[in-house]
């Protein structure tokens, strides 16, 4: 008899001969029904794509990592059955979407818990429960992570507040108090039926942002006289506008697409429709447009006209219906598009943009439209009404002389004359508040550069590379200059000439050769982003002016010894002094309320910090691998350590943690091979895997008890040996918390688990069986979660030799099947113990 199935006979011979103890039964097997207590069954089952779900006294668990699955009935629901029973639902973190019908007609339905993860809820999902009618009692309009789940009790004018995203399948539907409804540039998605029925609507004012009007969006909606619909809709699906019979006419724009079978059918009063997209693909119908209907020959009719270009779908489609059509012109002849609101021509190398609004992005792959000609063009104009030119719009136009800007431009996106080796001059216009990283990289003929007041902001490398720029005219309204916006430049070299440290309206923009001792001067109010890497700087003094220091603003000066800090400082940015190598001490002034990514990283010769008492947060390898560091003290205000903060931090030996500290990150102290002494706070709600590893402290913690749990989290379990049951007081088991346990060679994880983080079993060399007692058990769903031996090569670099034990329908049955590991099924038990 193999040692698996013996184990499982052992466990069935344990119940029976202890059957008074019927909680140790629930632990080990879920989903058993008890004669004596049948009140405390599981009913468990599968509820859509990697979703598992469980009611018990009328509670309803879902969990899993999927959809719920589509409904062609409420009664198709998996836990229809218990309609009149279920009081409350949990939906568990993981979750993505509910959806149609979920809970519809649920009667007893009062307490709804949402996961955070949901990303669609259905419209219909809710209707009908005392939970839905309490939350419309509240407010109309029901939401939840930025999706409109509900508004069929709204009335008369709506106003979708600002944030609204999503709005759900069947949010209106039926609404006959709805006359107006207008929505926030927030919302990009509006589902299919959200206002069929809405006979009083006669107003909708869509979001500029929605891509495709869904089937049967306004179906019914007799009131609906007139729609504009926005220019990045590129498909209009079947019935959409269907039986809208006070709709007169409607203009489909040239980002329409498609549109698809009786998307216009039975609109009484239409009589003009034009369609823009000259190659708009049109379903094959004559019931896509009609408005009327001949009993006769059986047939819908259109008698009104169809507006399109010469040779287009649009007179394609009328002709071959007997459709009156009206000609737009030749096809090449329209304007084309290079912004929802703009049109450019291209005449003698002028390129002129024309109408109002931004200019589209031109970036990943995606190229402007007059790439082709991009040779030819020797003159840009962007006339009135233009308000943004988009990143790369004019990238590598090598011809590119001159261009002129209009007063209405606010921005100028990244890279947008990258490479315009023959501009010489530039102007910009004081309304343009934002020139973007690299928006004139590498224009090497550039000479001059007049900034108007009015413009605030120039990115990195902004100018870099533009060898020619003599002249530049920096105004006083101009408060922020990224990293390396002017360099090889003819500018920045007069500059340096003058004054090592190059300062614009007291923002130090450049300090590289500033030699060994630097005193800046006073008056100065930021240091820029990447300002010094200065590769002999000993020592600087930082006036009180100072109140923000860039990211990676000192990086790699290696032989930084002293650093004296102004005392006003609001901002130290990320990395700002990361790799200086030399570095012995620091003191942060008070003021500062959280230390960035990286910013002492790799300071080996860093021995004391002194922390402000305004610090709340310090960030994800803040200090690591500062070899050397063994003077620093927590302040009480601090809340959070992020991850890798002090990891590597060897000299570390003692650190009293604050009462107020809420969440240690994964691997915070690891490696800290001298910390010895650590005092964890009562109320910390979250420890990251590996938090602890390779410190004397966790060791000393593990020898009393190889497992390692706070506040009902396993935090570490590196120390376990053999057969190992972990205790019904945990819930959740950390990121890597057996990570590299190389005697672990069996696990059972009791139901009271919620949660297996990422990476908790990872390189279990040992691992013969892994045993899931709850069925809707979360587990992180990578395939580096379980494995016994990381290989280099092959179809599964994270193979496990073992076996994962766990339910029929179960999480624990998904993740194997996902990640293609060993599983076999715990058998299900039922009757009297």
């Amino acid at each position: 008899m193999n040692h698996k199935m013996k184990r499982m006979l052992c466990i069935a011979a344990s119940l029976l001969l202890t059957a008074g103890c019927l909680r140790d039964v629930h632990t080990l097997f879920p989903d058993t029904v008890l004669t004596a207590a049948a009140a405390e069954g599981w009913i468990s089952g599968k509820a859509g794509i990697d979703i598992v779900w469980t009611q018990e006294k009328g509670v309803l668990t879902i969990a899993g990592t999927g959809p719920l699955g589509y409904h062609l009935e409420p009664e198709d629901v998996p836990w229809y059955e218990y309609r009149d029973e279920i009081r409350r639902a949990v939906i568990v973190e993981g979750v993505r979407e509910i959806s149609n019908y979920t809970f519809s007609g649920f009667s007893a339905l009062t307490d709804v818990t949402l996961a955070d993860s949901l990303h669609t809820i259905d419209g219909t999902a809710f209707i009908g429960t005392p939970w839905l009618k309490a939350k419309q009692a509240e407010n109309p309009l029901v939401s939840f992570n930025d999706i409109l789940i509900n508004g069929q009790t709204c009335k008369g004018n709506v106003t979708v507040p600002d944030g609204i995203c999503k709005v759900s399948s069947c949010a209106f539907q039926q609404n006959t108090d709805l006359t107006r409804i207008a929505f926030p540039d927030s919302t990009w998605s509006i589902n299919y039926d959200a206002f069929s029925g809405c006979s009083a609507l006669k107003e909708i004012i869509l979001p500029k942002d929605l891509q495709i009007i869904e089937y049967e969006l306004l179906k019914g909606c007799s009131s609906l006289m007139s729609l504009k619909i926005p220019n990045k809709v590129s498909l209009i699906g079947s019935r959409a506008l269907m039986d809208c019979t006070s709709l007169m006419e409607i203009t489909i724009p040239e980002s329409v697409h498609e549109i698809y079978t009786e998307a216009f059918c039975g609109d009484t009063a239409l009589l003009s429709v034009t369609i823009l997209d000259p190659e708009c693909s049109i379903n094959d119908s004559a019931q896509t447009i009609c408005n009327t209907y001949d009993s006769e020959s059986n047939t819908a009719v259109y008698n009104g006209i169809i507006r399109g270009y010469d040779h287009s779908t649009a007179q394609a489609y009328a002709e071959k219906y007997g459709y009156t059509f009206v000609s737009l012109g030749d096809a090449s002849k329209r304007p084309k598009k290079c912004g929802d609101n703009l049109t450019w021509t291209l005449e003698d190398g002028v390129l002129t943009i024309s109408g109002t609004g931004d200019m589209r992005n031109f970036e990943y792959g995606v190229e402007a439209p007059w790439s082709e000609e991009r040779d030819s063009i020797q003159r840009v104009v962007l006339e009135e009404g233009v308000t943004g030119i988009g990143n790369q719009a004019f990238e590598s136009c090598s011809a590119l002389q001159t261009v002129s800007i209009s007063e209405t431009v606010t921005y100028i996106g990244t890279y947008a004359f990258e490479g315009c080796t023959s501009l010489r001059s530039v102007k910009i216009p004081g309304n343009v508040k934002i020139v973007d990283d690299g928006s004139f990289l590498d224009c090497t003929s550039l000479t001059t550069v007049y900034m108007l007041d009015g413009v605030e902001f120039v990115g990195s490398n902004a100018f870099k590379g533009c060898i020619g720029l003599r002249a530049v005219r920096i105004p006083e309204s101009l408060t922020t200059i990224g990293s390396y916006a002017f360099e090889d430049t003819k500018w920045l070299d007069s500059n340096l000439e003058e004054n090592p440290l190059v300062i614009v309206n007291n923002i130090l923009i450049y300090g590289k050769y500033a030699g060994e001792n630097v005193i800046i001067p006073e008056g100065v109010t930021t240091i820029a982003y990447k300002a010094f890497q200065n590769d002999i700087l000993k020592s600087v003094v930082i006036p009180d002016t100072v109140t923000s220091i860039g990211g990676y603003a000192f990086e790699n000066c290696r032989f930084l010894e002293k650093v004296t800090m102004p005392k006003h400082l609001t901002e130290l940015g990320a990395n700002a002094f990361c790799s200086c190598e030399a570095l012995k001490e620091i003191t942060i002034p008070e003021g500062i309320t959280e230390i960035y990514a990286d910013t002492f990283y790799r300071d080996t010769a860093l021995t004391s910090v002194t922390l402000p008492s305004t610090l709340i947060r310090i960030g994800e390898g803040a200090f690591s691998s500062c070899t050397s560091l063994k003077d620093i003290s927590i302040p009480e205000n601090v809340t959070e350590i992020q991850k890798s903060a002090f990891s590597g931090c060897r000299k570390l030996t003692s650190l009293p943690l604050p009462d107020n500290l809420r969440f240690i990150g994964e691997r915070a102290f690891y490696g800290c091979t001298g910390l010895a002494e650590l005092t964890i706070p009562k109320h910390i709600t979250e420890i990251g895997g590996m938090a602890f590893r390779q410190t004397p402290w966790l060791t000393a913690r593990l020898k009393e008890n190889p497992l390692m749990i706070i506040n009902g989290v396993l935090v570490d379990g590196s120390a376990c040996q053999g057969n190992v049951t972990i205790p019904s007081s945990v819930k959740k088991i950390e990121a890597s918390a057996f990570e590299n346990c190389s005697g672990l060679t069996a696990v059972t994880i009791p139901k009271s688990v919620t949660m297996i983080e990422h990476r908790a079993f990872a390189n279990c060399g040992a691992l013969e069986e892994i045993w899931i007692m709850n069925p809707v058990c979360c587990i992180g769903d990578s395939v580096d979660t379980i494995y016994t031996k990381h290989q280099t090569s092959g179809n599964n670099n994270f193979p496990f030799d073992g076996v994962i034990y766990g339910y029929e329908i179960s999480t624990a049955k998904d993740y194997s099947d996902f990640t293609k590991k060993n599983f076999l099924v715990i058998p299900t038990m039922r009757g009297d113990y």
